[in-house]
């Protein structure tokens, strides 16, 4: 009995094997397009292309790059453009607000920035939402390794970046990622914060923070 389900296990292995090698290797076809004039790609750099999706932009900015945060998306500054901010372990620890300038087909820098002081400063995590619900959107990054760690809150209007609060109480640690979503239903969108599970000193692993007024306020940990 025992031998012939091990012969049925090897047939069905079998079976799938060639199926996930086929669209594994779809996948990693590059196609050869004409590449647009762009000062973060070279003109003779392939545009790689899978089930519709197309390269349109890249930039090496140094550092780890397997660490990038998430990159969050959104009209910052009401101009009807979107920004997307790009940040993570690059070498110089900037976090950078980018938006694509239809004229030069590419993405252009608006402004980049760090938290000073520390050993090495990196943007850990970045999420973009209606934080005080004044009908524009605002910025939130949480920053690592600087000389003040913290969950900080920005407006963008196109040319000022402004700092609305930092938190840096009770939770933080070495912080990893920030997220917008409205995780106790009750009609506001809070910031959950993540702590690394394996660094620090910290109890709390994730923890809530919401928005009174003009400040943060922790609601709800997590170990």
């Amino acid at each position: 009995m025992i031998k012939k389900l091990i012969g049925l296990s090897l047939c069905f292995f079998l079976l799938l094997t060639p199926v996930s090698l086929a669209i594994e290797s779809q996948r990693s076809t590059p196609i050869m397009t004409p590449e647009v004039q762009n000062p973060y790609l070279s003109p003779d750099s392939p545009k790689y292309s899978s089930e519709g999706w197309e390269l349109q932009w890249s930039h090496d900015y140094g550092g780890m790059g397997h660490s990038q945060l998430a990159q969050p998306v959104g009209d910052l500054d009401a101009d009807g453009v979107n920004e997307i901010i790009v940040g993570g372990y690059e070498n110089e620890g900037w976090c950078r607000i980018l938006s694509y300038d239809a004229a030069q087909q590419t993405y252009v820098e608006e402004y980049s920035w760090y938290v000073p002081g520390g050993s090495y400063r990196i943007p850990t995590g970045a999420c973009i939402f209606d934080l005080n619900e004044d009908g524009t959107l605002e910025l939130v990054v949480a920053w690592g390794f600087t000389g003040a760690d913290g969950v900080y809150a920005y407006t963008w209007d196109g040319a000022t970046l402004t700092t609305l609060d930092c938190y840096n109480g009770v939770g933080v640690d070495f912080l990893y990622d920030v997220y917008a979503c409205d995780y106790n239903d009750d009609g506001h969108v809070e910031v959950m914060v993540s702590n690394a599970p394996n660094m620090g000193t910290s109890q709390w692993h994730v923890y809530a923070l919401r928005w009174e007024v003009d400040h943060f306020v922790a609601e709800a940990f997590w170990a």
